[in-house]
């Protein structure tokens, strides 16, 4: 009696080509077994909102098919801007807590060896979205983690991906009750930025006075600036304490017409 292995042997001598395995399951029945099994844990998942939240998250930070998410980048458009929101303490705290959160989801040490920049996105960026992060070890490492850490990250996530200038930031500041004054002052880059005489003179009126705006109104912008600087540094003396541009309010205001 001839062995299956000596009659598969003959049929290869004599040209004949093995036939392919057929899959356990047809195309049709696996996408019948696909869709209930999917039907049947999503409505487990919605009984379970801390484990959704988990999975939200890991699905942010890892990717999937469905998902699309970018960390917003911060491209400044001019070298100073970049040196002066990196020295921003705000900025500063941000980039702390990135480090922090990276080490509780074990992604820094990971990412730095990819050689990816110094600066470890929890959120990967449109190239990088969905390759070299686990979706299920990331989940099973928020699972391990407490409500609070996972807040922690929720917020971070949040935070990494909001989009600079759109309305959520007005929104936003208004609700926090966010005070610019505290992670910013009017520095070299936004003094070299301003522009448009109208506006700087409605400055120096709100921070020198009436009088210096009057007879300061055809001076200069170089001049006019130089009496917002000096009312800034002490030389001068300024009539509004604890100044800010109106650009930096919550929402964001204007002194000409809104552009």
């Amino acid at each position: 009696m001839h062995s299956a292995a000596h009659a598969k042997r003959q049929k290869a001598e004599a040209g004949e080509k093995p036939k392919a395995a057929q899959p356990e399951l047809s195309k049709p029945l696996r996408n019948y077994v696909d869709l209930h099994r999917h039907a049947a844990v999503r409505a487990d998942l919605l009984q379970n909102p801390d484990i959704a939240l988990r999975l939200m998250l890991a699905h942010v930070i890892a990717g999937s098919s469905l998902w699309s998410v970018e960390p917003e980048q911060q491209r400044a458009s001019k070298e100073a801007t970049a040196d002066s929101i990196a020295a921003s303490p705000a900025q500063m705290d941000f980039e702390a807590e990135r480090r922090e959160v990276a080490d509780l989801l074990g992604l820094g040490e990971s990412d730095d060896e990819a050689g990816n920049d110094a600066k470890t996105y929890i959120v990967p960026r449109g190239q990088d979205f969905g390759a070299g992060r686990s979706l299920s070890e990331l989940f099973a490492t928020l699972l391990g983690l407490s409500d609070e850490h996972v807040r922690r990250v929720s917020a971070f996530v949040m935070a990494e991906t909001l989009e600079v200038g759109s309305a959520t930031i007005d929104d936003l500041g208004a609700l926090f009750g966010t005070d610019s004054r505290q992670s910013w002052q009017a520095d070299d880059a936004f003094f070299d930025l301003l522009r448009g005489k109208p506006a700087i003179n409605a400055m120096v009126h709100e921070l020198a006075g009436e009088n210096a705006a009057a007879s300061n109104l055809t001076a200069t912008a170089k001049v006019q600036k130089a009496i917002l600087r000096d009312c800034l540094s002490g030389a001068r003396k300024a009539e509004t304490e604890n100044w800010q541009p109106r650009y930096m309010q919550f929402p964001m205001q204007y002194y000409c017409e809104a552009s």
